[in-house]
């Protein structure tokens, strides 16, 4: 299916309500951060990424050996990083703007590796990007270059202060005297508007887990993050039968509560 809204509309009502500012030119800060099981830590992948991101500019890639030595400290593994808290103290402990976790997901001779890549800012611990790569001897240069451009697209989203960085969540999407053949459809637009959502160079897309936390009003608080997290853009919205067709309606409101604007777009 395909859905036929302007979706500029909706990024012109978010930047409405947020300060314009110039882009971040402080380098970022980036920590690879390799599984040790079945040696992925020391696939050359691992070294490939490496050379690659200490040739881009606006990046700092931290040495392993400083990267190591505060796990061990810690006695946290790549997988312990993914817990939020320890996202944020590792990060301040390594001065890190971000890691990018890598672990093995799949291990087969036949189909080569699958591996699992993951980008974490560490300021509030917001997972960036998340996506699988398989990882083949033939073609590690190909899956290195795509890795890097996943990176890169992200990189300007990891030291935004508030007034830059626009968190947005999709809480719901749901139908209205529509049937079952709309359940598809019904879990589908919120993926796409999200994946779509998250190509904005100052959007960052929360996950459940952040809506969770989010909408308990356990992050709003006086805190020195409550700004980011009450600078929050939520997303609500319906599907419903509409003149022979499908209407979408979007209510956009702030972290707080109060209301920013309510908006249909025709669905086909």
């Amino acid at each position: 299916m395909v859905m036929k809204w302007n979706i500029y509309l909706l990024l012109f009502l978010v930047f409405l309500f947020t300060a314009c500012v110039q882009a971040q030119k402080v380098p970022v800060k980036i920590a690879i951060i390799a599984e040790k099981a079945a040696g992925l830590d020391k696939s050359p992948l691992i070294s490939l990424l490496e050379v690659q991101l200490l040739q881009k500019q606006g990046i700092e890639l931290l040495e392993r050996a400083a990267i190591e030595e505060i796990l061990q400290e810690q006695q946290l593994s790549a997988a312990g990083l993914l817990e939020r808290n320890n996202t944020i103290e590792i990060g301040k402990l390594l001065r890190a703007d971000a890691f990018v976790i890598l672990s093995l997901e799949n291990q087969t001779k036949e189909s080569g590796d699958l591996i699992r890549v993951r980008v974490a800012e560490t300021a509030h611990g917001l997972r960036l990007s998340d996506r699988f790569e398989e990882l083949q001897n033939s073609k590690i240069e190909e899956t290195a270059e795509r890795i890097i451009k996943e990176i890169i697209a992200v990189a300007g989203k990891m030291n935004l202060s508030v007034g830059q960085a626009i968190p947005i969540g999709i809480v719901d999407i749901h139908r209205v005297q529509l049937g079952e053949r709309y359940k598809l459809l019904e879990r589908a637009l919120p993926v796409l508007l999200s994946v779509r959502l998250s190509k904005e160079p100052k959007i960052i897309m929360l996950e459940r887990e952040d809506l969770k936390i989010l909408l308990d009003e356990k992050l709003l608080t006086d805190g020195k993050n409550s700004n980011f997290w009450n600078s929050a853009i939520l997303i609500d919205g319906y599907l419903q039968p509409k003149n022979g067709g499908l209407e979408m309606t979007l209510q956009l409101r702030q972290a707080m509560g109060k209301e920013i604007t309510t908006f249909a777009v025709a669905v086909e």
